[in-house]
C-alpha cells in the first residue's frame, strides 16, 4: 500500500493518474477499507506491543544497573531492606537508607527532610520487584503479592466540589475498605485541615487500619499524631552549619525533635516578626 500512496512524490505520474482514474479516491477509499477490517484488531495490537515495550524495559534494568538486586519474597508479612533508594534519583545523588517494616510506622520530620522521598521509594521498588525486575537495594525481603494503595496529594476537582481535604478523606476511605491485606502509604495525613481535626483524624484511621493485617508507613509533621500508642515511630532530621542547612535523608528510629520552616523563611529572605499582642 505505501508504494501506491508514494504515487504522488511523481508530480507528472499522480497527475496523469488522478485524471484519468482518480487515484486519491481510490487510494482513500482502499484505507477506509482497511480501517473498516483491522479496527477491531486495533486494541489487540496496542496491548501486545505495550506488552513487549513493557518486558523489554524491565529486561534491561538489570543491564543498567548491576548493581541492584532481585527480591525475595516470603510469607511474612513485613519489608526488610538494605542500601535501599530511589530508582529514579542519579546514582551519585541517592542516599540509601537500611529499612526494616512490620505493622504501621509513622514517619515525621521537618520540611524537605525526605519524608515523601522515602515512601516513593518502598511504593516503587516494590512493584519493580512485583514486575520481575531487580529492585535499588543490595537485599530486599517482601510479602508475596501484596495490594500496593497510596494517597499522596490527592487532587481537588472543583467541577465535582471536591475540596483537597475531601477528596483525601474519599482516598483514605477507599484504603481503609480495602479487604485484601496491603501495603499503604499515606504522605502528610489531612495537611488540609486544622491541627485539632488532623490529630484527632490522623489517629483514627491509624487505629481503622491496624485491625487487619495491614503494613504501612504514614508521614505526619503533628508530634501528637506520632503519640498515637502501637505504633512504631521513625524520623528524618536536619543539622546547620554556618547557618545554612543540610539534610542527611537517613531515616532514624523515633520521633522528630527539629523544626526548620521558620529557618526556610529567613533563607529565602523572609522577614521573621514577632507577632503583637495589641
Amino acid at each position: 500500500m505505501t508504494w501506491v500512496l508514494n504515487v504522488r512524490n511523481i508530480t507528472l505520474l499522480d497527475l496523469v493518474l488522478n485524471i484519468l482514474f482518480l487515484w486519491d479516491i481510490h487510494c482513500v477509499c482502499a484505507l477506509e477499507d482497511m480501517r473498516r477490517k483491522g479496527a477491531k484488531d486495533i486494541r489487540t495490537w496496542l496491548e501486545a506491543i505495550g506488552y513487549f515495550e513493557a518486558v523489554s524495559s524491565v529486561a534491561i534494568l538489570p543491564q543498567l544497573n548491576p548493581d541492584w538486586a532481585y527480591p525475595k519474597f516470603c510469607d511474612e508479612f513485613a519489608i526488610q531492606a538494605e542500601n535501599l533508594g530511589h530508582p529514579l534519583i542519579e546514582e551519585h545523588d541517592r542516599i540509601t537508607n537500611n529499612f526494616d517494616l512490620e505493622g504501621i510506622a509513622i514517619i515525621s520530620g521537618s520540611n524537605m527532610s525526605g519524608k515523601t522521598t522515602f515512601l516513593r521509594t518502598i511504593g516503587i521498588n516494590l512493584v519493580l520487584g512485583y514486575m520481575g525486575a531487580p529492585v535499588c537495594a543490595t537485599k530486599f525481603r517482601a510479602p508475596i503479592a501484596t495490594d500496593i494503595w497510596t494517597c499522596m496529594k490527592p487532587p481537588d476537582n472543583l467541577k465535582q466540589n471536591i475540596s483537597t481535604f475531601y477528596a483525601e478523606l474519599l482516598r483514605i476511605k477507599n484504603i481503609i475498605d480495602s479487604e485484601k491485606p496491603m501495603l499503604f502509604l499515606i504522605d502528610e495525613i489531612f495537611s488540609g485541615t486544622n491541627s485539632e481535626d488532623r490529630v484527632e483524624g490522623a489517629k483514627q484511621v491509624l487505629l481503622n487500619l491496624s485491625k487487619k493485617q495491614n503494613l504501612g508507613l504514614v508521614t505526619t509533621h503533628d508530634l501528637e499524631v506520632c503519640k498515637t500508642e502501637g505504633f512504631v515511630n521513625y524520623h528524618f532530621s536536619e543539622s546547620y552549619i554556618d547557618d545554612e542547612i543540610n539534610f542527611d535523608f537517613k531515616i532514624k528510629p523515633g520521633i522528630s525533635t527539629t523544626r526548620n520552616a521558620r529557618h526556610l523563611m529567613r533563607m529565602i529572605g523572609i522577614e521573621i516578626k514577632t507577632a503583637s499582642l495589641e
